[in-house]
């Protein structure tokens, strides 16, 4: 019997008491090392430390364990823990789109800021599919805040930050390791060893291997899709060599090496012609059951999404008698990514039978990305004391990206090598000022100038199209805070934000496209209130937001019927996203802890009187002449409802046995959600809900963990991403679905052990 097998029987045998846990928590009790002995929770959100109950900001703080029974390795996995947080994949990684309240940004160029910034250890992740493959292996806490965050975190927080604090080096000798294997053949290691080398110096180092075969198969070359394999190592120093002085240095290596990502058709003509050809649908997926089921593809190109990724940092700071501390925050980040995929996604001689048998080879596209990025941050802290508190600082951030794109050889041939960089000055601060003990006053301001350029070569035509443009902007904030009680406090804030001037670098760029750079900057006003309570002796939290925020010149990559067919980068009109967010979480008694979230949120379009129509769509549909009003359309991966509840239950064995027993119980439900921005109804992902279950043993000082565990319980499929590609079919039915990790039921075992 094989280990899968042996697995899946241990797991099923469990199935009816066993849970996965893993939830988002505001205030929650069960984050470990981001709390303090009263059960309080200490966050950066305001770029210092303090209780997150006190922070009039909206901000979710996921814990380590909450990562670990969730299986979120990566930052692709967030969405499973953060209620108003989706991520939407695409063929190249470098696409994928990090969303907040239905705000991302989804753009082909790099040459595009995203809306969701990404900030490790007080670095910001200028390039965000390097952070997409992030390790969350040996993190303190992931702080997810929500709505635009520009004034203290730059411009590209428009729609909100991801802040990743890892664990920092210890005083004494620490250890721990890792492993899992699951019943699809997913296997991961990991260990951390952390202690002092003097008296005055401190390490960490962290290195972690995964490898997952894939959640589809080829069935051309009969081999697995979508799989990963990645190998991450963190290595962190910490120096004090004087009193009120501390150095700490890192450095980080991540690989990944994966043969990924494809989608599966769900739906297809089986007489429809791929691409003009007399090639049928039947014969593209002959051998597959095209349903909502299917995880079978037939390419007959690589498919790789390969990256190498390195950042260095050192973080000076001085404390000094007053209580002031004076922070130097440097980094340096290289990014390389070489992704490629099969552009008519079959395994048929399209290229011959277009060329009438006179060209033969594979339809092929092929991007090579390099990004190289430098920031320099220098902040001055008030101490945490007093009625007047303030953070003020500088900011400098350099940015140099290239990508080398190639399709063809044949049909709809494109070949260009694109270059962009951005040099962007700013300057900050924030205050608090205690009008009495219970009532405070925030204000915030950043002025920010960027200078932006590109250089961009159309092998295909020759033609060479450069730029260089500025801009400035002055974003801030301004939010009233008053204590009710000891632990009831509320807020409201007003925000504006910002996300800076883009070029649209793609293959289609013609002369008419680069007259109407650069793409208009975008502006967002947020307006917040919020409700932080704990009661029932601090035992129960809940808390309440409510946000509205309208987003004015809106950058995204779509269809235009006056430009081209093909998707630009534009400024299609203005959004706005409203709803409110409440999350909770409850100690139940000794040994039961129970949390939750709920998202409602209405992201909608308020004016995109441009758009292209969606592929057959109707006059009676409102496409009239090819140009489809999208006034009041929802955006995509946006969905209205977004729940999750978790709990965890301990079962004393008594105290002659070391261990203790460990129940837990995860829920996730999200409605509704169109994946296009045409709004394309082929391309809806119903409403559907998720259950993780696990079980197992937990050492009395937590220093052992062993837990079997089942995820998406009851098999319910669902697709991250859904793709219409009629235009390849002659406008024929052809449907396909990117399958997340959890597409079908699985199981596994987590061991995990330290000192």
């Amino acid at each position: 019997m094989t280990i899968s097998k042996m697995l899946l029987a241990s797991t099923c045998s469990i199935a009816a008491f066993t849970s996965n846990a893993a939830f988002a928590q505001t205030a929650a009790p069960a984050t470990e090392a981001a709390q303090t002995t009263s059960d309080d929770i200490v966050v950066t959100a305001q770029k210092r430390s303090e209780n997150v109950q006190k922070v009039p900001v909206a901000v979710s703080v996921i814990s380590p364990s909450a990562l670990t029974n969730a299986g979120a390795v990566n930052l692709q996995d967030m969405a499973k823990v953060a209620p108003s947080l989706t991520i939407t994949p695409e063929s190249q990684p470098a696409n994928t789109s990090i969303i907040l309240r239905g705000v991302g940004t989804f753009a082909f160029s790099i040459a595009v800021e995203p809306a969701v910034a990404v900030i490790i250890d007080d670095v910001p992740q200028a390039y965000q599919a390097q952070a997409l493959t992030t390790d969350l292996g040996d993190v303190d806490r992931v702080e997810v805040l929500r709505g635009p965050q520009s004034t203290l975190f730059g411009k590209s927080a428009s729609a909100g930050v991801i802040n990743i604090v890892t664990k920092a080096p210890t005083n004494t000798f620490t250890g721990a390791g890792s492993a899992m294997v699951t019943t699809d053949d997913e296997y991961r290691v990991s260990g951390t060893i952390s202690g002092p080398i003097t008296n005055t110096l401190r390490f960490r180092l962290t290195a972690a291997r995964s490898d997952y075969d894939g959640s589809g198969r080829n069935l051309t070359s009969n081999t697995p899709i979508n799989g990963l394999a990645q190998t991450s190592a963190k290595l962190r120093l910490n120096w004090t060599p004087i009193s009120g002085l501390t150095i700490d240095a890192g450095g980080t290596y991540d690989r990944v090496r994966a043969d990924c990502c494809t989608a599966a058709y769900i739906a297809l003509d089986p007489n429809a012609k791929l691409l003009s050809t007399n090639f049928t649908g039947a014969q593209v997926t002959r051998g597959e059951t095209v349903n909502g089921h299917n995880r079978d593809v037939r390419l007959d190109s690589p498919l790789y999404s390969n990256s190498d990724f390195y950042a260095e940092s050192l973080k000076i700071g001085y404390d000094f008698d007053s209580g002031l501390n004076l922070m130097s925050i440097t980094s340096h980040q290289l990014f390389n990514l070489k992704s490629g995929v099969d552009n008519d996604f079959s395994d048929l001689d399209i290229i011959g039978a277009r060329s009438g048998g006179t060209v033969a080879g594979k339809y092929v596209q092929m991007v090579n990305t390099r990004a190289e990025t430098f920031t320099q941050e220098l902040r001055l802290t008030s101490p945490n004391t007093g009625p007047f508190k303030y953070v003020a600082g500088l900011y400098y951030q350099s940015f140099d990206g290239g990508a080398h794109f190639r399709r063809g050889p044949f049909l709809s041939v494109g070949s260009y090598d694109a270059y962009s960089t951005s040099k962007n000055y700013a300057a900050f601060g924030q205050a608090t000022y205690d009008l009495a003990d219970t009532t405070r006053l925030i204000g915030g301001l950043r002025v920010a100038k960027e200078d932006i350029s590109y250089s961009f070569f159309k092998n295909t035509t020759g033609e060479h199209f450069g730029r260089s443009n500025s801009d400035t902007a002055v974003t801030g904030k301004a939010a009233l805070q008053h204590d009710f009680a000891a632990d009831v406090m509320g807020y409201v804030s007003y925000t504006r934000g910002y996300k800076g001037q883009a070029y649209d670098l793609t293959s289609v760029l013609n002369t008419t496209i680069a007259n109407a750079f650069p793409i208009k900057a975008e502006h967002s006003n947020s307006y917040e209130a919020g409700l932080r309570t704990r009661f029932a002796d601090r035992r129960i939290t809940l808390n309440l937001t409510g946000f509205w925020t309208d987003y004015d010149n809106f950058q995204a990559q779509g269809l235009l019927p006056d430009i081209s067919i093909s998707p630009v980068l534009a400024n299609v009109g203005s959004v706005r996203t409203r709803g409110f967010e409440l999350e909770g979480s409850g100690r139940i008694s000794s040994m039961f802890r129970l949390n939750g979230g709920l998202a409602f949120t209405d992201a909608k379009i308020r004016s995109y009187p441009n758009s292209a129509c969606y592929p057959n769509q109707s006059v009676a549909q409102g496409c009239v002449n090819g140009v489809f009003n999208e006034k009041g359309q929802r955006l995509p991966n946006a969905p209205k409802w977004k729940l999750n509840i978790g709990g965890d239950l301990t079962v004393p064995l008594g105290d002659s046995v070391p261990f203790d027993g460990t129940i837990n119980a995860y829920y996730v439900y999200q409605s509704k959600v169109v994946y296009a921005l045409t709004n394309d109804p082929a391309t809806a992902q119903s409403g559907y809900g998720i259950v993780n279950l696990a079980a197992g043993l937990s050492g009395k000082g937590n220093d052992f963990k062993v837990s079997l565990f089942v995820n998406n319980l009851f098999d319910k499929q669902y697709y991250t991403r859904i793709d219409n590609r009629t235009s390849l079919f002659g406008n024929a039915t052809a449907i396909a679905g990117y399958l997340p990790r959890d597409f079908r039921r699985y199981g596994g075992i987590r061991v995990s052990a330290g000192f």
